[in-house]
């Protein structure tokens, strides 16, 4: 009878310890509950939060990437545009290079005509002064004189002359 009295020992003792241990697992389970409910809580909350965003945020992200879209389109017509005009700059800039080429063949042709009057003007300047001299020399009041006195013989022979119209 000794083992069975051992036995019950062994049995009433693994009971208290089956019982403590019983409540510290019931203790643990109920804290795990806790923190469960925590969590779902906080996931339930953070799910709350995404669709709150997805609602607000996504047709702002939308509105967004159309008008990204929009400013595209625009930008690379302006660079069309853009493209366009240095085409024509490019353009005007050879008809003006082409008229600074017309224009400096010009200076140099009125350059050499100067250089040629210049050259006339030094080559007959003794000529010039010499008949420049002269006319200084003419004395204007005897010729004023002697185109009156010219005048006055004239005028009746033109009298005469009327007469026989």
């Amino acid at each position: 009878m000794a083992e069975g009295e051992k036995a019950k020992k062994e049995d009433s003792g693994k009971m208290v310890v089956d019982a403590s241990q019983f409540a510290k697992l019931l203790e643990q389970q109920e804290k795990q509950v806790k923190y469960s409910r925590f969590a779902a809580i906080f996931t339930a909350v953070i799910a709350a939060v995404m669709v709150i965003v997805a609602v607000i945020v996504v047709p702002e992200v939308l509105n967004l990437i159309k008008q990204v879209d929009t400013t595209i389109v625009q930008v690379e017509e302006t660079i069309t545009q853009v493209d366009a005009t240095i085409a024509q700059a490019q353009e005007s800039v050879g008809k003006v290079n082409e008229t600074l080429d017309s224009a400096n063949g010009m200076v140099k042709s009125i350059t050499n005509t100067s250089n040629n009057v210049n050259g006339v003007v030094t080559s007959n300047a003794s000529d010039i002064s010499k008949v420049v001299k002269d006319i200084s020399q003419v004395d204007f009041e005897g010729l004023n004189q002697a185109i009156n006195d010219l005048q006055s013989a004239v005028a009746p022979l033109a009298n005469m002359f009327r007469s026989f119209r």
